[in-house]
């Protein structure tokens, strides 16, 4: 398989990070208010299956984007940090859902996704990065604010930042699970479900631009190119008896979708696509298919992370 030097590098192609974050995963004990800053896969899993197989599961929307799209920043021009991007959208959607349906001491601000990228590459803002190494440098260093270190900029490529920035950054570090299995559209699915986010690397691209399915929905699709790109999922729309996934591209606003009528779908802002259950799976069944989980963007996450299917129940609580 020939990866490009720009974009996402699979996973297996960065071993060093796999074993480093393999001997930190640690279980996660349920019946403790805490989750762990990595956990193993296989003992996160179960609390997925145990919510969605629950008798008392109804289908729910998780939305970000209403009065928060100016918090994203759509393209990433030409530098070749679609890891970097990637990881703060799935962050930063994260944090909005923990905000608006669980519990969360942070304000929802704006990322800058370069540095933490540019961090995690020693400072080269040339050539990709694997999901893993992006993974790391969100968990250990976090996700810098905007306010801090400046708007997003692909000319600015120095790493320099004031000790204030570093902190603000580390209260926005990422607790993940890094998918360890043989159905990663699967396991998008469910996390999706259930409030979490995640963030991919593939190589199986989307076409600019959408079709409209049975429901009216502009949904994007496969091209039947190749590329070697890491993109976002966060959030579920739950319409008309049929699941639809927003996954965040940084390629600008060019997933425009015609209006319907329900701000669900109408206000998911056009740097991002609707995928249905069966295009997601297909997205993640190429050659290499890279996931990670992000399970919350706030350190420390002291309350119990696991998510109501109930928005009043959380606000109640």
């Amino acid at each position: 398989m020939i990866i490009p030097e720009c974009g996402c590098i699979p996973n297996e192609q960065t071993p060093e990070v796999l074993k480093e974050i393999a001997a930190s995963a640690v279980p996660w004990d349920r019946d403790l208010d805490t989750m762990p800053n990595i956990i193993d896969w296989t003992s996160f899993e179960p609390e997925l299956h145990e919510k969605l197989d629950s008798p008392e599961y109804v289908p729910q929307s998780f939305l970000w984007w209403d009065n928060a799209q100016d918090l994203f920043t759509p393209s990433q021009e030409y530098r070749p940090n679609c890891a970097g991007f990637a990881m703060a959208n799935a962050s930063l959607m994260r944090l909005i859902i923990q905000s608006r349906f669980q519990y969360s001491e942070q304000k929802c601000e704006k990322f800058n996704p370069m540095l933490t990228w540019l961090i995690s590459k020693g400072g080269s803002a040339y050539g990709g990065q694997s999901i893993a190494a992006i993974a790391k440098y969100g968990n250990q260093v976090g996700n810098f604010l905007a306010k801090d270190v400046g708007d997003y900029d692909p000319a600015h490529i120095g790493t320099a930042r004031s000790e204030e920035a570093n902190r603000n950054a580390a209260r926005h570090q990422i607790g993940f699970s890094l998918y360890d299995g043989d159905d990663p559209g699967g396991a998008i699915i469910d996390l999706l479900k259930c409030g979490y986010t995640c963030f991919v690397g593939n190589d199986l691209a989307v076409s600019a631009g959408t079709y409209t399915d049975e429901n009216g929905v502009d949904c994007v699709q496969l091209s039947g190119s190749r590329w070697s790109h890491a993109t976002a999922f966060g959030g579920a729309v739950y319409y008309m008896g049929k699941w639809y996934f927003p996954w965040g591209n940084s390629h600008g606003p060019i997933y425009k979708r015609r209006k319907i009528g329900d701000p669900m779908i109408d206000n998911l802002p056009d740097f991002c696509g609707l995928m249905p259950e069966e295009t997601v799976r297909d997205f993640m069944s190429g050659s290499f298919h890279d996931l990670c989980a992000v399970l919350f963007t706030e350190a420390p996450y002291d309350p119990s992370i696991r998510a109501t299917l109930n928005p009043s129940a959380a606000k109640e609580a």
